[in-house]
């Protein structure tokens, strides 16, 4: 087993490159097998404490803050080199995700040549949960500068919820594609409150 201590990973980019390009070109060697040849990685049972993920795009202008304060990992199998990642189950012990729009640093010429770029992003890796439970998490979504003006309960520029409780079951994340059950409940700020979301989701 393997246990995680105050982990921070934080993404970075000013221009369109990231700071951490050299890593996923080290991934794409491995998956490609340009890179020596590597025994598998076995995980086993991870225990994180206090996981802190940040994604800081000042060039798009698009922040993305993850806060974990506990996660307890089941990993069937791992194998980077075929991009599988398999885990019987996720426990997530008060997460948080906060995602913020600004106006970016990008030029508007910069900004039309992105929007045109139809290559978007590939994700490679397969992933697949057989159950993922959350609790008391919160999810909250900002945009900048605000222009909403009168008294509105219900905000869409300042949104959040809290007391997010559920589970997810046979979470599959292929290529650019989620498919998931889920049962939800969680309360916004406005008042407005989710008792049960039963779904099955895909996009």
């Amino acid at each position: 087993s393997v246990t995680l201590d105050k982990a921070l990973i934080h993404f970075k980019r000013t221009t369109k490159e990231w700071n951490y390009t050299f890593l996923a070109d080290y991934i794409d060697n491995l998956s490609s097998g340009k890179s020596t040849k590597q025994s598998p990685l076995r995980l086993g049972d991870v225990t994180i404490h206090h996981l802190h993920f940040e994604s800081i795009d000042q060039w798009k202008g698009e922040d993305m803050i993850t806060d974990v304060a506990g996660a307890e990992i089941k990993f069937n199998k791992t194998d980077f080199e075929h991009n599988f990642i398999s885990i019987s189950k996720l426990k997530l012990e008060r997460p948080s995700f906060s995602i913020v729009n600004y106006p970016g640093t990008r030029t508007s010429a910069e900004e039309k040549m992105a929007q045109m770029d139809t290559s978007g992003f590939e994700n490679k890796m397969e992933c697949r949960i057989a159950g993922l439970d959350i609790i008391n998490g919160t999810f909250s979504s900002k945009r900048l500068p605000n222009d909403t003006t009168g008294n509105a309960p219900f905000d869409e520029n300042d949104i959040l919820f809290t007391s997010i409780n559920g589970q997810l079951a046979n979470f599959i994340l292929k290529g650019n594609e989620l498919n998931t059950q889920i049962k939800l409940a969680a309360k916004e700020k406005s008042g407005f409150e989710v008792k049960s979301l039963v779904a099955n989701m895909k996009f």
